[in-house]
């Protein structure tokens, strides 16, 4: 199945639910009736004391699962939720919250949960149950069996206790792909409590659009109007525009107003430009696939692309992401769920940003510009080189040898990370195994960086106590156990007197492989071809008409002619 409908088909049963076949309790008549009791908990953050919110599973001895009646109401009503569209409801947030929902499915447990702002209760019927609670990837999963007697109500403070806390390290969690319609100012709260429920730090909430128009998951503002934030938990507007199944999909994160250019909708480096001017933080989306391993090569050297997404829909794909490090760009991993493109809820892929200082949006945003960075659905990294962090850059006046300390940490009863892995200009270099049923995996070495180049670690797993994968077993690009999986930024190491990285064998490696594909997509562009690289299914996906290929075309040519002859460049460098 082609890697693009597929999505659309996740797409379309996130919304619908159906992704799986689950088994729903609905039994209320039966708690209202003879034999039923009451449960009332309290979420408690062990550290504080205090009520937080959190996501909330409870099932009985049959499986049927239960959803409390004060449970927060989240989602969004449908993924083509328009400026056009919106109507009436569009006016309060009394008419948003009606068509948000109590429950949601998880894919990976094979349940339904509800997300919960500290407090809920429900009456039940009398038995026994399992109550199951989480909250990001920094607390452990809270469990406990109870028992329901008949004409009795019991109240639980249930403690959520961390197993880390890297904001203590100036480390901060963020979701750099979720689609959720915010036509008021009003919602953000049950937003924020939402996203805290899921221990997101910063929540990147994009309108999206295609060559049609830029009205998806619409926003009620762009810019420091549209930043909300409670304690170190902010929502901000960000745009997955421009996007197209020619050139792949795009992020811009801190732009002061939307950037779209219709008429010139194949001409990214307009938006990249226009995103420099209003000081935003740019890159790829997907792995820089659905089209983007032709339109990166074509951007790149430009040097307005600040980083990848390289983690998504249960995988990894460093591929690209290796490649433009090769070629010399500095360009940071970021990670992210593409909410609800898939069966998954916020936040399940993520990456950290390591902020100077307080947090607030613009210090984050300066984290991420600075590639200070790295990728995770639950293993934790650490990384430095001769004590600089990842994003930094180490410079030697000759070949020195300079040590390496690397650690990954994880909760065991989550994650089973069996090794750690060093990473030379995107070769592995060394790998170090994790001792017995330690919870983490820690290395120090010395390393003689010999010349100019980048370094970084990984780690790969597989992910514990959940079912096989939700993802289709039988496709290309998924396997049937979720996996474990962190990637740190690169670090940087320019070594005086020895050839810088575009000058390297690798990079005139990738440059070659970069103008056939570039070679390739000239031939498409054919005027014989352009109907058939012409797409244009739906308003949902990413087609881009005849016309506006047409249009494009002498534009989007010359671009390609000028990333050739750059990219040639590096191909024909003498080392």
């Amino acid at each position: 199945m082609h890697r693009a409908a597929y999505c659309h088909r996740l797409f379309q049963a996130a919304v619908t639910g159906s992704v799986l076949l689950v088994t729903t309790a609905v039994a209320r008549e039966q708690a209202a009736g003879a034999g039923s009791g009451a449960l009332k908990v309290a979420l408690i953050d062990e550290a504080t004391g205090r009520p937080v919110p959190a996501r909330v599973e409870l099932l009985d001895a049959a499986g049927n699962a239960y959803i409390a009646d004060d449970a927060m109401r989240v989602g969004t009503p449908s993924i083509l939720v328009d400026r056009e569209s919106l109507g009436a409801w569009r006016a309060t947030r009394g008419e948003v919250l009606a068509v948000m929902s109590q429950k949601v499915v998880n894919n990976y447990t094979r349940t339904e949960q509800f997300y919960s702002g500290g407090r809920f209760q429900l009456p039940l019927p009398a038995g026994k149950y399992k109550l199951r609670v989480f909250k990001g990837l920094e607390y452990r999963i809270a469990s406990r069996e109870i028992e329901i007697r008949a004409d009795e109500s019991l109240e639980l403070k249930l403690p959520l206790v961390r197993w880390i806390n890297l904001q203590e390290q100036g480390w901060y969690s963020s979701d750099a792909h979720i689609h959720v319609a915010r036509p008021v100012e009003q919602i953000n709260p049950e937003i924020s409590r939402w996203m805290q429920a899921e221990d997101i730090h910063v929540a990147n909430i994009l309108q999206w659009g295609n060559s049609h128009h830029f009205n998806n998951t619409w926003q009620y503002a762009h810019g420091r109007e549209s930043i909300y934030h409670e304690g170190d938990y902010w929502l901000a507007t960000g745009q997955e525009n421009p996007r197209s199944h020619i050139l792949g999909h795009t992020l811009t994160f801190g732009a002061r107003a939307p950037i779209h250019f219709p008429d010139n909708y194949l001409v990214y480096r307009q938006y990249w430009d226009e995103a420099r001017r209003q000081n935003a933080v740019t890159g790829w989306a997907h792995f820089a696939d659905f089209g983007g391993q032709v339109g990166v090569p074509i951007d790149l050297l430009d040097g307005l692309v600040d980083f990848i997404e390289v983690l998504q829909f249960d995988r990894a794909d460093y591929s690209v992401w290796y490649d433009a490090l090769n070629l010399g760009a500095r360009v940071a991993p970021v990670g992210g769920t593409d909410y609800p493109a898939g069966p998954y809820l916020p936040g399940r892929e993520r990456f950290y940003t390591r902020v100077e200082g307080k947090l607030d949006y613009g210090a984050w945003l300066d984290g991420l510009r600075h590639g200070r960075t790295f990728v995770t659905n639950g293993p934790l990294l650490e990384f430095t080189v001769a004590g600089h962090a990842m994003g930094d850059e180490v410079r030697l006046d000759k070949p020195t040898t300079v040590r390496i300390e690397a650690r990954v940490r994880f909760d065991p009863a989550r994650d089973d990370v069996r090794q750690l892995e060093f990473i030379a200009d995107g070769e592995v270099v060394r790998r170090f195994e994790r001792e017995g049923s330690a919870a983490e995996i820690a290395c120090r070495w010395d390393y003689l960086a010999a010349e100019t180049g980048w370094l970084a670690v990984r780690v790969a797993g597989k992910k514990l106590a959940e079912p096989n994968s939700p993802y289709e077993p039988k496709h290309l690009y998924y396997q049937e156990q979720s996996p474990a999986l962190a990637h740190s930024a690169a670090i940087y190491i320019t070594v005086a007197g020895t050839p810088p990285q575009a000058a390297k064998p690798r990079a005139k490696i990738v440059a070659k492989a970069w103008i056939d594909r570039l070679e390739a997509l000239e031939k498409r562009l054919a005027d014989d071809q352009l109907e058939k690289l012409a797409r244009w299914p739906s308003p949902r996906l990413d087609g881009v008409d005849a016309a506006t290929l047409r249009n494009n075309r002498p534009a989007l040519l010359e671009r390609i002619q000028s990333a050739k002859r750059g990219l040639l460049a590096i191909a024909e460098l003498r080392q």
